[in-house]
């Protein structure tokens, strides 16, 4: 009888196991199942993309070889956008900003940003521009956006990308956000697909300088030194606006000062060239669907303007096609970096803080190389 007692009680404890094992094997079995394919799917985290834990793969655009999933380059845009937008969240947090409650009255405090956002109806597209980060160039996509008649004419294409001076050109005034009635902004806040456009805060700013200040195809060139270097002397030295002499000299180190003064309270009139991305497109407070960068901007572009449906206007924002100061070749952020003081760069990372944490960038890697 013990014998049998002992028996039993193995084979009982055996038959429990097994049943827990298979009771397991059941349940990954339901964990793994993709209702969308009827198959067994793995789910695949980058580990360089921490976001895309939230994104099961089968989702994005997969391929599949053998046993495995591959991420498509869609895919891996998907994901790269996934982290640009929680790394703006995790920084929005940070500075404890957030989407208003009130969007209406918000607006109504902030009317500047409504100047900066571009919307085409016909495509359901909203866009930030910002100065100084292929603005010339989107400006183009949304004046044939706006203009043209889909399907887009090549040859209407071409001439817009050679011909338009969309500086000049007064019409895409209409496309502002500002024309319209605050429920219609409202609507298309909420609706539409929301995209911006950003760059490296120093790369950007050293861009608005050569090309405002030592561009000399640009007509308006010493206007701009005088204005701005009456400003700089106002704000720096705390002197009344005084007369200067025609085109007085506006070095780098003086601009770099002018801009990085905490007292600068700049407006839109100008300043918007190197004035924070934050403080013109309130990323924060206006949830962008797509987070594009200068650069990237080739491969930001084509899925855009897929997502848009018009890839076919993927020419007119190539990053060739602009019309480049070269301030984001290394060599030449060297050259005028090394015209600048410590004191310099740490008040312009002081000034420029948020835009380098909220779109993932860093003053350090400069001084660093």
């Amino acid at each position: 009888m013990v014998t049998s007692t002992c028996f039993n009680s193995a084979g009982n404890t055996t038959s429990l196991v097994a049943y827990s094992i298979l009771l397991i094997v059941i349940g990954l079995l339901f964990l793994c199942y993709d209702p969308d394919s009827t198959r067994i799917t793995k789910y695949f985290i980058s580990p360089t993309e921490k976001s895309t834990r939230y994104k099961p793969i089968s989702r994005m655009n997969t391929q599949r070889q053998g046993q495995q999933q591959f991420c498509d380059e869609e895919c891996q845009w998907l994901q790269l956008q996934s982290h640009r937008r929680e790394t703006l969240h995790e920084a929005c947090t940070a500075y404890n900003e957030s989407s208003p409650n009130n969007l209406r009255q918000w607006l109504m405090d902030h009317l500047n940003v409504l100047l900066f956002l571009w919307v085409s109806d016909k495509h359901k597209a909203l866009y930030c521009n910002v100065p100084k980060v292929a603005s010339t160039n989107w400006k183009k996509v949304f004046y044939i956006l706006n203009k043209g008649v889909v399907p887009y004419n090549q040859s209407f294409i071409s001439n817009v990308i050679s011909n338009l001076h969309v500086h000049t050109n007064t019409t895409y005034a209409d496309w502002q956000l500002m024309r319209m009635s605050p429920k219609d902004v409202i609507h298309r806040l909420k609706t539409y697909t929301k995209f911006i456009i950003v760059r490296d805060p120093f790369t950007r700013t050293l861009s608005a300088y050569r090309e405002k200040f030592e561009n000399e195809h640009n007509q308006n060139r010493r206007i701009w030194k005088t204005w701005i270097y009456k400003m700089y002397l106002y704000v720096t030295r705390q002197n009344s606006l005084f007369e200067l002499p025609y085109g007085s000299q506006f070095t780098w180190p003086e601009f770099l000062q002018f801009v990085s003064n905490p007292n600068a309270k700049f407006t839109v009139n100008g300043a918007q060239h190197w004035m924070p991305i934050s403080e013109l497109c309130f990323p924060c407070q206006i949830k962008y669907d797509i987070i594009g960068k200068l650069e990237t901007l080739d491969n930001d572009a084509k899925f855009i303007l897929k997502k848009l449906g018009v890839p076919e206007l993927e020419s007119v924002v190539s990053s060739s096609s602009g019309h480049a100061t070269n301030s984001s070749d290394a060599d030449t952020q060297h050259t005028y970096l090394d015209e600048l003081s410590v004191d310099d760069v740490n008040g312009f990372e002081r000034k420029y803080e948020k835009d380098f944490k909220l779109f993932g960038y860093s003053m350090f890697s400069y001084v660093q190389n």
